[in-house]
């Protein structure tokens, strides 16, 4: 049980990563005029992997989770800290940042959407260039 739950906890972690990855590549293109045309299914795709169901019945899922959660208490290490964020394990700190990731695509995409079809928006974004320009870091030296 454990072993399945890491194991597609790993796929999951690798999705993610590919849609970071897909997503400078479709911001940082200038091979091609709109590269986000042609690829930003692929980010769908890779999204929709990351956010699959895992292989386990509910109360296995709880199992699991508070055995990892009794493991991490027991080592005295305390919580997983990822800045200001904590979570009782890296599993479900991982879920949490894969969950604000896929919040945020949606969320970028919709605006990208609408920048394209409502005249009230300056110029027309990709869904790619507003996560770049979203990106925590980015938003740090902005400021």
């Amino acid at each position: 049980m454990l072993r399945a739950f890491c194991d597609a906890h790993e796929h999951r972690v690798l999705a993610y990563s590919d849609v970071l990855r897909t997503i400078i590549e479709i911001a940082t293109d200038q091979r091609v005029p709109d590269p986000w045309r042609r690829r930003e299914g692929a980010v769908d795709e890779h999204v929709s992997r990351m956010r699959g169901p895992l292989p386990l019945w509910n109360e296995h899922l709880c199992i699991v989770a508070e055995f990892l959660t009794e493991l991490r208490a027991g080592s005295g290490q305390g919580p997983v800290r990822l800045g200001d964020v904590t979570g009782s394990t890296a599993h479900l700190l991982a879920a949490r940042v894969m969950d604000q990731a896929e919040q945020a695509w949606k969320g970028c995409k919709e605006i990208a959407h609408r920048s394209h079809t409502d005249p009230g928006y300056l110029y027309a974004a990709s869904a790619s260039e507003a996560v770049l320009q979203h990106a925590p870091e980015n938003s740090a030296k902005a400021q």
